[in-house]
């Protein structure tokens, strides 16, 4: 079946509106196409639909929020406290976390190495390893 754009848009807006959803698969099982007609259409790509989806977002974690401000439960005093900390209070209070950023002294450069892929980070050991091969037998040479 063959579904207009603009109507499947409509309708998108009005489930959100409605249901206070957050997800675009949640939007999907409120249309009547498939989500491969959602995202061929590439209505998951419209600034009117995820404008309202973020919207809806930030409103729930104020909401949220607020709700947690007036607990006594520890565990969610916690957690606000951690949303609203700085990195190294942070780590202060999760000792386990791990920092995956390892500063690259040639280049002076703060990376997150979580951030690329496996193939990339192998040529970046590799060009590493060359450079300390290239350094040792320089400083050979000098000798």
């Amino acid at each position: 079946m063959a579904y207009d754009a603009k109507e499947l848009e409509k309708q998108a807006i009005a489930a959100i509106k409605k249901n206070k959803l957050i997800f675009l698969d949640e939007v999907i099982c409120y249309l009547p196409c498939s989500a491969r007609c959602f995202y061929g259409k590439e209505l998951h790509k419209l600034p009117s639909i995820l404008d309202l989806l973020n919207e809806n977002k930030v409103e729930e974690k104020v909401k949220l929020r607020k709700k947690w401000r007036g607990t006594d439960n520890a565990a969610l005093n916690l957690a606000l406290y951690k949303l609203c900390s700085s990195d190294e209070e942070e780590a202060k209070l999760n000792p386990n976390k791990q920092d995956t950023t390892v500063n690259i002294y040639k280049n002076n450069l703060e990376e997150d190495l979580t951030k690329l892929t496996l193939d990339e980070l192998k040529r970046r050991i590799q060009e590493a390893a060359d450079a300390d091969n290239q350094d040792t037998e320089d400083t050979a040479g000098d000798s």
